[in-house]
């Protein structure tokens, strides 16, 4: 559990898993048509988005596919004809809506809208089964409420990002968000974490929360309400005030994993007693002294801390 916990925090994307080993990565539409059956993972560039729409019926096999930073207005035809899609990633374009024509891949179970334009998310979302894991990181002016309406009916979503969406709260409606297990509100500085905590501790199966980049300094006691958290990230915050928190962490007895990187600390605090509840600290990329550092690994011995 906490080697799964750990992945998930130190990655940005979790990649769906295929049935057979690793797939080679065809990035050469070229090369993907000349063998088209072997293709399960495909990397389309933009200079070749005419011949995929061309050949697209003849990729039975293709698993995952990235049409990223393409300048994608709409979603290019040829992918509704890849029936074992499971994973689609078109992160970095111009998208603002798709096709309710994207129903029929049923398989799909990632896909990734982040930095693009949505200002709605499109209802075709919730109806497909097994959707689990959805990007919406970097769509500025995202209707939160709406999009949180959509997203609570679909039924297997666990791993939602949110982060980069200048966010100011949380609606309601998130407490619907039931299957949730992964959330990362990263960079938003002016989320107001006291009523997004409180919304959040009624996800029972809510276990990771990502906090990254937002300016934090106090963290509001409200964190206490989130009793299943299992791994907290709240990397690159400068100011963060690391006493408060070691009080906080003597009641969430569930937390294995605390990440605390690249947020200019130098020290901990004195009493540690928080601290020592976890399985790993990882404080590297800061400007820890090495008499602080053996302070620190003497104070919490049963602790994997990485400087």
């Amino acid at each position: 559990m906490i080697i799964k916990l750990i992945f998930t925090l130190l990655s940005c994307l979790c990649f769906v898993k295929l049935s057979a080993q690793n797939p080679q990565r065809f990035n050469e539409i070229e090369k993907a048509s000349s063998q088209p059956n072997q293709v399960k993972w495909l990397d389309i560039s933009p200079q070749d988005l005419l011949v995929f729409n061309r050949i697209s019926s003849n990729l039975t096999e293709v698993r995952v596919l990235f049409l990223t930073d393409c300048q994608l207005k709409e979603l290019p035809t040829g992918v509704l004809d890849l029936q074992k899609l499971e994973l689609l990633k078109l992160q970095g374009n111009q998208l603002t809506n798709l096709p309710k024509q994207l129903i029929t891949l049923t398989q799909i179970e990632v896909i990734n809208l982040r930095a693009n334009r949505f200002k709605k998310l499109p209802e075709i979302l919730k109806k497909l089964p097994l959707l689990r894991e959805l990007d919406l990181g970097d769509n500025i002016g995202l209707d939160i409420s709406q999009a949180v309406n959509v997203m609570s009916n679909i039924d297997k979503l666990d791993k939602l990002y949110l982060d980069g969406n200048d966010l100011q709260s949380l609606p309601d409606q998130a407490k619907k968000l039931t299957s949730l297990e992964e959330i990362d509100l990263g960079n938003n500085p002016n989320l107001n974490l006291k009523q997004a905590f409180q919304i959040l501790s009624n996800l029972s199966k809510l276990n990771v929360l990502d906090l990254k980049h937002n300016t934090l300094k106090k963290l509001p006691k409200e964190i206490q309400l989130l009793s299943n958290i299992k791994g907290l990230a709240m990397d690159e915050n400068k100011n963060i005030h690391l006493k408060s928190l070691n009080k906080y962490l003597t009641q969430m007895n569930q937390l294995k994993v605390v990440l605390l990187r690249n947020s200019k600390l130098t020290k901990l605090p004195k009493k540690l007693n928080g601290f020592n509840k976890l399985s790993l600290l990882d404080l590297s990329q800061n400007s820890f002294s090495k008499q602080e550092q053996d302070r620190i690994h003497a104070e919490l011995p049963n602790v994997k801390v990485i400087f």
